[in-house]
């Protein structure tokens, strides 16, 4: 269904990888603006402490679903 998100978790020899599977609207990875500390918000967080605590973050959309894709090495 449109509304259903999915999520892979995967651990092998020292890869932690996430893979996060949606149907909403696209969004371009490289276009999400850095928050705004000087006057913060209650949301809008997400990817900011995300691409700090991980060391890979990729989004792609496929034909049929969005997958945003973690990765954090152990």
């Amino acid at each position: 269904p449109k509304d259903t998100v999915r999520i892979s978790i995967h651990i092998q020899d020292n890869e932690l990888n996430i893979k996060v599977y949606d149907h909403g609207q696209g969004f371009d990875l490289e276009n999400v603006p850095l928050p705004d500390f000087d006057q913060p918000k209650e949301s809008g967080m997400g990817l900011y402490f995300i691409r700090k605590l991980m060391d890979s973050v990729t989004y792609t959309k496929q034909s049929d679903c969005n997958v945003l894709e973690i990765i954090k090495y152990l």
